[in-house]
C-alpha cells in the first residue's frame, strides 16, 4: 500500500515525467490529497488505485490548472479558488502558476475568509488523528481543542524509539508518513499532512506551539524550515 509520502515522490517520479515532462513536480501535491482523503474512510491505496483516483480526477484538475494559469492573483475568482484549493493546489503552487509570491495567494484566500478545516480520520487508522481539508460542510462544526501543549514534532517516522530519544512524553505529532504511529498513546493529537507549509502553519496557529521539533533526517522539510522561522520569530525550532 502506498501511505508514506517520504517515498512517493521516487514511486511517482517516472509516472509523472512520463506524462508532465519537466512539469511533473506540481503534481504531487493532488497525490498526498488523495492519500488523506483516504483516511478518512479508512482506505490505503496501491500504486495502481492511487493512479487510477488520479486519473479520475485529472480533467478537472488540468481546467483548473489552465483556468488559473490564465489569470492574475487580484482577478481569481473566489470560486475557482475555493475548487482548486478543494482539489489539493497549495497556496504554492497557485502561486507558481499566477507568477506571484506565495504571501500573496495566502492574503488573498484569508481575504475572503478561506481556511482549511480539521476532519477526524477513521478510529481504524488512529484514535487521535485529524487530517486539514478545504473538503467539507460549511455548517460542520468547527473542531477546537481546548486542552494545552506547546510542542509539535514533524516527522515521517513512526518508530516509537524516536520519541524516547527526545524524552517527551506530551507532544502534538505532525506525521508526514500515513501509517499508524506506535507512540500514538504518548501524543495529544496526531495530524496526518503532506509536505503542506500553509496546513503546517495553520497547525501551529491552532495549536499555540512554541516548541517545534523537526526531523533533521527528513530532507523533504529542510526547505519549510527556513520559512517557518521567517514567519514566526517566537517559534523555537529544534532539529532531532
Amino acid at each position: 500500500m502506498v501511505n508514506n509520502t517520504s517515498s512517493l515522490y521516487n514511486l511517482l517520479k517516472p509516472y509523472l515525467e512520463s506524462k508532465f515532462g519537466s512539469n511533473y513536480d506540481n503534481y504531487y501535491p493532488f497525490f498526498y490529497e488523495i492519500l488523506k482523503n483516504g483516511l478518512l474512510n479508512n482506505i490505503f491505496y496501491s500504486y495502481d488505485s492511487l493512479i487510477e483516483e488520479f486519473n479520475k480526477k485529472y480533467d478537472n484538475i488540468n481546467q483548473l490548472y489552465e483556468t488559473i494559469s490564465a489569470t492574475i492573483v487580484v482577478y481569481l475568482h473566489d470560486e475557482t479558488l475555493l475548487l482548486a484549493k478543494q482539489s489539493g493546489f497549495t497556496d504554492k503552487l497557485i502561486a507558481k502558476l499566477l507568477k506571484c509570491r506565495e504571501l500573496a495567494v495566502a492574503r488573498r484566500r484569508r481575504e475572503v475568509g478561506m481556511y482549511p478545516r480539521l476532519q477526524k480520520i477513521s478510529h481504524e487508522i488512529s484514535s487521535k488523528g485529524y487530517i486539514m481539508t478545504y473538503n467539507f460542510a460549511y455548517e460542520d462544526p468547527i473542531i477546537k481543542f481546548d486542552d494545552v501543549c506547546n510542542n509539535l514534532l514533524i516527522t515521517n517516522n513512526t518508530n516509537k524509539f524516536l520519541l524516547d530519544s527526545m524524552n517527551i512524553d506530551d507532544i502534538i505529532l505532525v506525521s508526514t508518513n500515513f501509517n499508524k504511529v506506535s507512540y500514538e498513546d504518548r501524543c495529544r493529537r496526531i495530524y496526518f499532512e503532506g509536505y503542506n507549509l500553509e496546513h503546517i502553519i495553520e497547525i501551529i496557529k491552532l495549536e499555540n506551539i512554541t516548541h517545534l521539533y523537526i526531523d533533521n533526517n527528513d530532507g523533504e522539510l529542510h526547505d519549510m524550515i527556513s520559512s517557518l522561522e521567517k514567519l514566526n520569530e517566537c517559534l523555537e525550532i529544534i532539529k532531532i
